[in-house]
């Protein structure tokens, strides 16, 4: 007789520990304008920074508002100055946004206003995940073309990430306590 109720404790305590330390999904769209620069290093971002995430488990794609790049490989300088920080473009290939991406995410993180005015205007029903990954928004370095603009857009691109990683925590916080 004490062996069922050895099983029911053992069973309840397996139960409890697997809740304790199973993780939601979230799924994550970053977009900028032409997905080899800003929004495939942000991706990037998320996925090194976030693969440890104490409540999540991250699933991130890119995508790019215009059609310019699609098929392309991330931006060298780009793909060379994230690389020396330990973040992978190298099998990024460039694709364009569609109904499908922004129905797929929970949250849409956008690069800059210009970047979320398109969604807005091209998907009015399917933004409503949509904010800027940083408030003052993230400048191309594409328009730019040096080595300082690609690094200066990392920077911000890891200190947004950070912040959103960190309210994922809040969120998940707020939600359970």
């Amino acid at each position: 007789m004490d062996a069922p109720d050895a099983y029911a404790y053992h069973v309840q305590v397996d139960n409890d520990y697997a809740a304790a330390n199973s993780r939601r999904t979230r799924r994550v769209l970053v977009v900028c304008a032409g997905n080899i620069c800003r929004s495939p290093t942000a991706e990037a971002v998320i996925r090194l920074l976030g693969s440890d995430h104490p409540s999540v488990e991250l699933e991130v794609c890119s995508r790019g508002t215009h059609n310019w790049n699609v098929g392309k490989r991330a931006h060298p300088a780009m793909t060379r100055i994230a690389a020396e920080r330990g973040y992978d473009l190298s099998q990024h290939t460039a694709a364009q946004i569609t109904g499908e991406d922004l129905a797929w995410a929970d949250d849409v993180l956008v690069m800059d206003d210009e970047n979320y005015q398109q969604l807005i205007r091209g998907y009015p029903d399917l933004v409503q995940h949509a904010r800027l990954l940083d408030a003052s928004g993230i400048p191309d370095p594409w328009l730019v073309d040096e080595d300082p603009a690609y690094t200066d857009s990392l920077d911000r691109i890891e200190l947004a990430v950070h912040a959103y990683l960190a309210s994922l925590n809040s969120n998940n916080e707020q939600g359970h306590g």
